[in-house]
């Protein structure tokens, strides 16, 4: 067995594929939904063997809170700071400063949050 992706709702499909389009997530396939009432966007990282997430749109179903048991989506970048900085340009500002989940370990990482209010973790130098 292995995990095939998270998935979770949105209320814009096309501004999430943009925010996830600055992490390097790509479109690899969308589907309508099996009552027709929306779509299922598959997104994925270059060099994936398939996509990770799955962004759950259903139009005029109005807004939604994330779930209270909901956690976080994490992606592995190479350069924590470059990212940022990009991300900076374009609005969008890290929930907290990046730090170090354990002072003697080589993982910085910080939050950032999606335009439905979902976090992301960025790691930088993840082991796994």
């Amino acid at each position: 067995m292995r995990v095939a992706h998270s998935c979770y709702r949105v209320t814009d499909l096309d501004r999430s594929l943009a925010f996830y389009a600055l992490l390097g997530f790509e479109e690899e396939v969308r589907l309508p939904l099996h009552d027709s009432s929306g779509w299922a966007s598959f997104i994925r990282l270059p060099g994936d063997s398939e996509p990770r997430v799955e962004l759950w749109f259903m139009p005029g179903s109005g807004s939604h809170e994330p779930g209270a048991g909901y956690g976080h989506i994490g992606v592995a970048v190479d350069d924590l700071d470059a990212l940022l900085g990009e991300l900076s340009e374009k609005g969008i500002a890290p929930l907290m400063e990046p730090f170090k989940p354990h002072p003697d370990g080589p993982t910085r990482l910080a939050f950032i949050s999606d335009p439905d209010g979902y976090e992301v973790e960025l790691l930088e130098h993840y082991p796994y």
